[in-house]
């Protein structure tokens, strides 16, 4: 306690927002800001060469290729399983504490208010409601922020292991599931966390057998597995890409000059001209039968004025 609190007194006044800052920043700006560079090709160039001879290369690059993010702040396939495992884990360890949580205390509210909840029984539905509620949000944060941290461990632990080794191992796996079964109890101190980390890894090694016979069954290396998901994740980036770039017009603006192609102007026919010369020809024949006067006048050359000529 003593040291907490000289901490915080030596803590300088800008740290909180330092803190802040570091909080409320987007992970994408991060992931965007370390691939800003010239040779971002050479630099997939380099990671897609070591995928392909990934058995050649050391155990440190082999584990560089698992924790990194890409320049769209994606994570690299071995990582993303396990955070995809740990998703999994808290979703479904939340919906079982949720239930457990829910019928613990339906069960205690029914003994406690058995005799008085059929005097008022909709302030007895009202109150069960809102505890019902509640109790779910807690079981499912409880159970699912516990399965969370234990399904990470041992997810991270044994993947980076596999990734050093280049194969799985049930050994990686027992080591990871010790150190789940000793993050599990490490508030009992370091005899608790011994037991339990002996139990996690029995789990674990039985964990890491069942997962060694599935990949023997499906014939697929780690290797090869890592290699064709990262191909195929490459793959959607680059058509992502490739359709966005048909879809931005302004791009095409940049690839024209600047200036966008002007469609040649094609005057239209005038669809009226056929009606307006059988209306002439109309005319004409009225004033050649005296119905019509012309409102022509022509002067003939000894002086006289024709007001209706012959046309």
């Amino acid at each position: 306690m003593y040291f907490l609190k000289s901490l915080a007194r030596r803590t300088p006044q800008g740290a909180p927002l330092i803190f802040s800052i570091g909080l409320f920043s987007k992970e994408e700006d991060k992931a965007g800001s370390n691939f800003d560079i010239v040779d971002r090709e050479k630099e997939l160039q380099e990671i897609k060469l070591k995928y392909e001879q990934r058995s050649d290369i050391s155990w440190t690059e082999r584990l560089s290729l698992m924790w990194r993010i890409d320049e769209y702040g994606a994570l690299s396939p071995e990582l993303n399983q396990c955070i995809f495992s740990t998703y999994i884990s808290a979703v479904c360890g939340g919906i079982v504490g949720s239930y457990v949580e829910t019928q613990r205390i339906m069960k205690v509210f029914l003994e406690r208010n058995k005799y008085e909840m059929f005097k008022h029984p909709r302030e007895a539905q009202a109150a069960v409601r809102d505890k019902w509620i509640l109790t779910a949000y807690k079981g499912f944060f409880r159970y699912g922020s516990r399965m969370a941290i234990l399904t990470g461990t041992y997810m991270c632990v044994s993947q980076s292991l596999t990734a050093i080794r280049n194969y799985v191992n049930p050994l990686d796996h027992a080591v990871g599931g010790m150190m789940m079964g000793a993050v599990y109890r490490f508030n009992m101190g370091p005899k608790g966390m011994l037991a339990a980390g002996v139990l996690g890894g029995i789990i674990g090694l039985q964990a890491g057998c069942i997962w060694w016979v599935i990949q023997w069954a499906t014939g697929e290396t780690v290797e090869e597995r890592w290699r064709r998901e990262y191909f195929q994740y490459r793959l959607n980036v680059e058509l992502k890409e490739a359709t966005q770039k048909l879809e931005d017009e302004r791009q095409k603006l940049i690839e024209e000059g600047g200036q966008a192609k002007s469609e040649p102007y094609v005057e239209e026919e005038d669809s009226l001209d056929f009606v307006h010369g059988y209306i002439l020809l109309a005319r004409k024949w009225l004033v050649d039968a005296g119905i019509l006067s012309s409102p022509i006048t022509l002067k003939e050359d000894n002086g006289a004025i024709v007001t209706n000529p012959k046309l």
